[in-house]
């Protein structure tokens, strides 16, 4: 709003009129606006309309070396140890509920103080992450980027692992670490450096995941009730636990099944490659009898759609591909590109093929 309409918003107040407003405005004047009075303006006309006196000018000093830039790649823990305000940075849009039951400012130390109040100091995994998220009152509020930024912020608290921080707008926004280095020095490896380090990813993204034993112990033992875990996961965007699942079906030989008959699953499935490929494609996608071509736009449609996993999607299903030897392959490696890519698909009669069987 422009300064010299605060007054009259401050009427809308509710109780506004138990208040000496102007009075209310002219404090907050002194005390916050002056100061910013070279970026806001009118400031002085504000205060000489409320019939206070100009004070002496103030300029806000010029940012210092060392001081908090506004985009970052670092660990949470790091951040917390290197800038004296990033604790009090808003993480979220609505206040939360601290353990006192009072309404807090929804920051980034009341919320790492609700996560450890709700589970428990000491070390967590991703299975305690995933019980916040889906039991914390104060999480299941959260909806799109407010609950993505809040799921990497306590992976990397946990984790101790280095994310993308965003402190530019009003909302601190925290996602995946893509440091521009690393990903021009994939650009120059060898493809013996490639192949070593896509060993690495592979073996780093089996260790983040859940054991067959801890999901099954929540499906009752029953392998038919990871369809419900999976949606579930889906719902509240808990990468770790959907790829969890999907490895556990993929071991039990139980994927295909539920692509067969799970309409959940089969509906966004086809509103995916009915927006990806048409809606003729759509319509007949029941008639392609290929299951590798179902797990492929499945896995696809899960891991970059619904779990925006991007660049590192087709590493996830090379994950899954490989889990029982035999298996067709989803995705391939491009050599030319040091870069792995999704095994080609194309239109042929309204039916989707493998783009090197399109005679």
């Amino acid at each position: 709003i422009s300064v010299l309409d605060l007054p009259n918003r401050l009427e809308d107040m509710e109780r506004a009129e138990y208040y000496d407003l102007r009075a209310i405005v002219l404090e907050l004047t002194y005390k916050i606006l002056w100061s910013l009075q070279d970026f806001l303006g009118q400031v002085d006309r504000l205060i000489l309309r409320l019939g206070g006196k100009v004070p002496r000018p103030q300029h806000l000093a010029k940012t210092e070396e060392g001081a908090m830039p506004q985009t970052m790649d670092l660990a949470i823990r790091e951040a917390l140890d290197k800038y004296q305000g990033f604790k009090d940075l808003r993480l979220t849009s609505s206040k939360i509920v601290n353990k006192e039951g009072r309404l807090v400012s929804p920051t980034i130390d009341n919320w790492i103080k609700d996560y450890v109040h709700f589970l428990g100091a000491g070390a967590h995994g991703s299975l305690e992450r995933a019980k916040y998220l889906s039991q914390n009152p104060n999480a299941l509020a959260l909806q799109g980027a407010d609950r993505e930024s809040l799921r990497y912020l306590f992976i990397s608290y946990d984790d101790n692992l280095k994310v993308h921080i965003d402190t530019a707008e009003n909302l601190v926004r925290i996602s995946e670490s893509k440091p521009l280095q690393e990903e021009a020095q994939n650009m120059v490896k060898s493809p013996e450096e490639f192949l070593a380090d896509l060993q690495k990813q592979l073996e780093a993204l089996g260790k983040s995941l859940l054991s067959a034993e801890i999901l099954l112990s929540e499906a009752g033992g029953q392998v038919l009730k990871l369809r419900d875990i999976l949606w579930q996961a889906l719902g509240f965007g808990d990468k770790d636990k959907a790829i969890s699942c999907l490895k556990v079906l993929v071991e039990k030989k139980a994927l295909d099944a539920m692509l067969r008959e799970d309409n959940r699953f089969r509906n966004i499935l086809k509103r995916f490659v009915g927006v990806r490929y048409g809606y003729s494609v759509e319509q007949s996608l029941d008639q392609i009898r290929d299951q590798a071509i179902w797990r492929r736009l499945f896995l696809e449609m899960l891991l970059e759609d619904k779990l925006a996993l991007g660049s590192t999607a087709p590493l996830a299903a090379f994950y899954l591909t490989n889990i029982i030897p035999g298996d067709s392959p989803l995705v391939y490696l491009d050599e030319n590109q040091n870069q792995l890519r999704w095994r080609g698909l194309q239109v042929n009669r309204n039916q989707l093929v493998w783009s090197e069987e399109v005679m």
